[in-house]
């Protein structure tokens, strides 16, 4: 990925609001600090350590000012963002934040339907300056976090895919019926991981995390998984599967910025699959900035 370019001048983030009592009870219980840039852009962002029973696992995501994640004409989510014709500065820093995610984070969830649109997903960071700090400050070995693409029973991945030969290994989230599907048919050196020594040690191209039975994974039971392979911060950048997590209980901050554009249509969060009014999860902000078309919010999930 070629890096880019983000001089602190032109990453527009206007401090609106900062939830201190929620936020003094997350960093006291943190074990790193804020990367400087990042502070001197958002303020203090922090982390509790996780437990280890899951990572600790954050969504990030642009919606429209309606509420939609994609055009109709072209699904491609970042268009939400890169779309806005009148704040060019507020999309980088909405792009900006996105990669700061990655930085805190040790693995990343794609959903499988990413890799169907045409514009090419990485995990990869593109600020150079955050990459050091992932490194130096965040306590990282790699620079980038590890790949993980979220499918059900595996037949909707695209099989050829670049991203299989595009980093030394890759993750596969699925149903115990979708990892031996795709163990017969991904034509690649895969392995089932069951443990932090097989996760290290096996140098498969494909690694599958898999619980559950037959075509239902067990959601709770992969994330401990994830988590007794050493991934302590997991971010998630799937919008069905963010969503997913939230059904399960499981996601605990999500960083959804607000484009100020209208998009209309079908592709909204959460569309087939909504809640009750006696039984739904709520948030509440820890952090709100703005610029003249963009809204940019660090929410912590209730259930």
């Amino acid at each position: 990925m070629e890096a880019l370019s983000f001089k602190l001048q032109n990453l527009k983030y206007c401090l609106a609001f900062r939830n201190e009592a929620l936020l003094k009870e997350i960093e006291e219980k943190c074990a790193f600090s804020t990367p400087p840039k990042v502070e001197k852009v958002l303020g203090s962002l922090l982390f509790p350590c996780p437990s280890d029973k899951r990572p600790y696992i954050y969504g990030c995501m642009v919606l429209s000012a309606d509420g939609k994640m994609a055009f109709l004409d072209n699904p491609a989510g970042h268009l939400i963002s890169a779309g806005n014709r009148i704040d060019k500065e507020g999309a980088l820093t909405d792009y900006w934040i996105l990669n700061v995610c990655r930085a805190y984070a040790d693995a990343v969830i794609l959903g499988a339907g990413t890799l169907k649109v045409p514009r090419k997903w990485t995990a990869k960071i593109a600020d150079p300056e955050l990459v050091e700090a992932r490194r130096t400050i965040l306590n990282k070995q790699e620079d980038y976090p590890y790949p993980l693409i979220a499918t059900l029973d595996g037949t909707d991945l695209p099989l050829e895919h670049e991203i299989f030969s595009s980093y030394p290994s890759v993750g596969i989230i699925t149903s115990p019926w979708g990892a031996e599907w795709l163990k017969e048919r991904l034509g690649r050196d895969c392995t089932l991981i069951s443990s932090d020594g097989e996760f290290k040690e096996k140098k498969a191209r494909v690694k599958i995390f898999t619980r559950g039975e037959g075509k239902v994974p067990a959601t709770s039971e992969i994330m401990k998984l994830l988590r007794q392979v050493g991934i302590e911060y997991l971010l998630v950048e799937a919008p069905s599967y963010i969503w997913h997590l939230i059904e399960e209980k499981l996601l605990d901050e999500f960083f959804l910025t607000y484009s100020c554009v209208y998009v209309g249509g079908e592709y909204g969060l959460g569309r087939t699959r909504p809640f009750t009014t006696s039984d739904h999860p709520h948030s509440v902000l820890l952090t709100l900035g703005y610029h003249q078309g963009f809204i940019y919010t660090r929410q912590k999930l209730i259930y």
